[in-house]
C-alpha cells in the first residue's frame, strides 16, 4: 500500500496541494477499496491486483484534472450518497451549511421533545427569539453531538477547490422523521431553484416532516441526475421541473412552479399564488473576471452555465428569484441564498429594496459572508 500512495501523491503534486493530495488519495483508499483510516496510516496492507488496477486507473484520470467526485461517480452530502456527473455543480460543503440553515427553521418543537429513539442524541431544543417564519412554522435550533471522529481530511480553505466531502466531515445533524400523519401539521412547500444534483432539494425533502419540494432546473441533463439520485435515495415527496428563472416573464416557468399538486394543498388558498413557505437557491454566482482565480479542475469538468453570471450584473439570479418570490412566497415566508462573499452587502440591499424584511448575512464556516436570508412581509406592498 505504500507504494501505491506514494505514485498517487506524485500524480497528485502538480494539481493539489499537499494536504488535498494527501485528502484525496485517502479517500479513494476507502471508497475503492474499503480501507480503514487505521490501515491508511499504517500502509501495512497488501493490495491485491484488482486494488492496485483500480487506483492506478482511477489515479490517471484524476491527473488529468478530473474531480475526484466525478472519478469516484458520486460524492457524500449531509450523510447521503449523491451521483454526480460533469452536468451538474459538485455539492460543496458551504452548501450543506445553507440546507442546514433552513432545515433548523422548519424543526417542530413539538415532535422533537417527544419521546422517540434518538432522543439521546439531540441535546436540546431551543426556540429562537427571532422567529422569522409565519405562525405555521416553529422556528428552533438544534444542538447535536458532534462526537463522530473525522476520517477525511477537508482539502484547502480554496472554496472552488473543495472536492472531498465525506458524511463523517460534515456536522451530524439529527433531524427524526417523526409522524408523517400528525393532523395538526400542515405540508410545508418549498422550492429550489438551480437544483443541479439535487442535494438541497433531496435533504430537505427528506429531512423536514411533512414537506414538499419542487425542483426546478434548465438542464435536462442535471435534471436527470437529480432524479437518478431521488430514486437511489428512496426520496418521492419532490417534483421536478425543467424551468429558466431568467426567462420567468416570458416562459412557463410562473405556470409550472406557480401550481402544486392537489394532494399537497391543504392550506387555505387565500393566498392566491403565493404557495412556498420558502424558496431556497445557490445558483451561479462567479463573475467571470474571477475564472483566473480558479482551479482547473473545476473551469474544466463542471458545468459553467451553473457556475457564472456577467461581470455587469452579478445579482441577476438573486433579482429574478427575488421578484418571482415577491408572487409566489407566503407572506411571512423566507428566501434563502448562497451568494458570492464578494457581493454580501449588495445582495442584502437588493432585497430591502425590493421590500424584504429581517435581511440578514451570514458567514460559512471559513468566516466569508456566504448566506443571504430575507422574509417577506406578512402585508407587503403589491409589487
Amino acid at each position: 500500500m505504500k507504494q501505491a500512495i506514494q505514485r498517487l501523491q506524485a500524480l497528485l503534486t502538480p494539481l493539489y496541494e499537499p494536504r488535498e493530495a494527501k485528502a484525496v488519495v485517502r479517500l479513494l483508499l476507502e471508497e475503492l477499496c474499503g480501507f480503514s483510516y487505521t490501515q491508511i496510516v499504517m500502509q501495512t496492507t497488501v493490495l491485491s491486483d484488482a486494488q492496485r488496477t483500480r487506483l492506478e486507473a482511477c489515479g490517471r484520470l484524476l491527473a488529468d484534472g478530473i474531480p475526484v467526485q466525478q472519478v469516484l461517480g458520486y460524492t457524500w452530502f449531509r450523510g447521503r450518497k449523491f451521483r454526480v456527473t460533469a452536468d451538474v455543480l459538485i455539492p460543496r460543503p458551504e452548501t450543506a451549511e445553507l440546507v442546514d440553515m433552513v432545515v433548523d427553521n422548519f424543526v417542530d418543537k413539538r415532535l422533537k421533545t417527544a419521546e422517540n429513539p434518538v432522543d439521546n442524541a439531540v441535546k436540546n431544543v431551543v426556540e429562537k427569539p427571532d422567529s422569522p417564519s409565519d405562525n405555521d412554522v416553529e422556528n428552533c435550533t438544534v444542538s447535536v453531538d458532534n462526537s463522530v471522529e473525522k476520517s477525511v481530511e477537508n482539502p484547502s480553505d480554496k472554496a472552488a477547490s473543495r472536492h472531498v466531502d465525506n458524511p463523517v466531515e460534515n456536522k451530524s445533524r439529527v433531524v427524526e422523521k417523526a409522524v408523517e400523519n400528525h393532523v395538526d401539521k400542515p405540508v410545508y412547500n418549498l422550492l429550489d431553484v438551480g437544483t443541479g444534483s439535487g442535494c438541497i432539494a433531496l435533504s430537505l425533502a427528506a429531512d423536514i416532516n411533512r414537506s414538499f419540494i419542487t425542483a426546478a432546473d434548465l438542464s435536462t441533463a442535471a435534471l436527470d441526475v437529480a432524479k437518478s439520485n431521488a430514486k437511489e435515495l428512496g426520496i418521492s415527496n419532490v417534483r421536478f421541473v425543467e424551468a429558466d428563472i431568467l426567462r420567468e416573464e416570458e416562459s412557463d416557468f410562473s405556470t409550472e412552479l406557480s401550481t402544486l399538486p392537489a394532494e399537497v394543498v391543504n392550506r387555505s388558498t387565500a393566498d392566491g399564488n403565493a404557495l412556498y413557505d420558502a424558496i431556497v437557491s445557490n445558483p451561479p454566482y462567479i463573475c467571470r473576471r474571477e475564472a483566473v482565480d480558479m482551479e482547473a479542475n473545476v473551469l474544466d469538468h463542471e458545468p459553467h452555465l451553473a457556475l457564472f453570471v456577467p461581470d455587469d450584473d452579478p445579482l441577476l439570479f438573486y433579482r429574478a428569484i427575488a421578484r418571482y418570490s415577491q408572487r409566489h412566497l407566503r407572506p411571512g415566508g423566507r428566501l434563502y441564498f448562497e451568494i458570492n462573499a464578494a457581493f454580501g452587502a449588495e445582495t442584502c440591499q437588493l432585497l430591502r429594496d425590493l421590500g424584504y424584511t429581517g435581511v440578514t448575512l451570514h458567514k460559512d464556516f471559513d468566516g466569508r459572508d456566504r448566506f443571504v436570508c430575507a422574509q417577506k412581509p406578512h402585508n407587503p406592498a403589491t409589487p
